[in-house]
């Protein structure tokens, strides 16, 4: 779908109108969020290289309109000021609030083994640690992508997960140019929901990603010339020309 919004004008504006309405009714704020920045490269694609930095308002343009527009989202906002009110008085009530609580342990976790991490698959047990003897919360992820890795795999980890990413990028800038724009679009995506979720972590959201990453840069790669088509040179094979 995202690929389909940057190969023609009527496909932008149609998927530009179904995300609008989507915005309006969709619960969850960081599914607005990445709707919002999905509607902002399609504007940068669209609009001349000229003013394409006013499109950068544009993110803040939609947010405030949809605050004004859409009560769910409205009441989402105005909720995470007491949700941090809560968490700072010592209650975990709400998921923000215990957003807040697994990203401090999080922290205090990666203190301890800032190099090499506690391992693959033991952020609870990091986490555990970082209570000393505290009452916690059951857990199994912090709902921040870069702090699981972070834990779990240390700084060189975290590296390593930035350098996935880097290099995703990388490859978007050699696929043709309707591929390269939705991939890009797409990283932009995870990387946004990666501040609030572990999309790459469970059934469902990491598959979406890992499938259509995959998948756009297999149809997206540009087409080389065919080596079969190439006329055969016995020259460079060792030994073909002798007897």
């Amino acid at each position: 779908t995202i690929q389909a919004a940057v190969l023609g004008l009527p496909d932008k504006l149609i998927l530009a109108m179904c995300l609008v309405f989507q915005l309006m009714l969709w619960p969850l704020i960081q599914a607005r969020l990445s709707m919002i920045l999905v509607l902002t490269f399609i504007a940068w694609w669209l609009i001349s290289k000229k003013y394409r930095w006013f499109v950068l308002l544009l993110p803040f343009v939609l947010g405030f309109s949809l605050f004004l527009a859409s009560p769910k989202f409205h009441d989402r906002v105005i909720s995470i000021y007491s949700d941090v009110t809560e968490f700072q008085q010592g209650k975990l009530e709400s998921s923000q609030a215990t957003r807040l609580e697994f990203w401090k342990r999080s922290a205090q976790a990666v203190v301890e083994k800032p190099i090499i991490g506690y391992g693959v698959g033991s952020w609870p047990l990091a986490y555990q640690l970082a209570l000393k003897g505290e009452v916690g919360m059951k857990a199994d992820s912090p709902h921040q992508q870069y702090f699981l890795w972070w834990v779990e795999g240390g700084t060189i980890g975290l590296i390593c997960l930035l350098g996935i990413f880097a290099a995703i990028y990388k490859d978007s800038l050699a696929l043709e140019e309707s591929a390269g724009r939705a991939l890009i679009t797409v990283l932009a995506v995870l990387c946004v929901v990666s501040l609030m979720n572990c999309p790459l972590e469970g059934a469902g959201m990491s598959e979406y990603f890992c499938f259509v990453i995959a998948a756009l840069l297999c149809v997206g790669a540009k087409p080389t010339p065919d080596r079969s088509a190439r006329p055969f040179n016995l020259q460079g094979i060792p030994g073909a020309m002798r007897g």
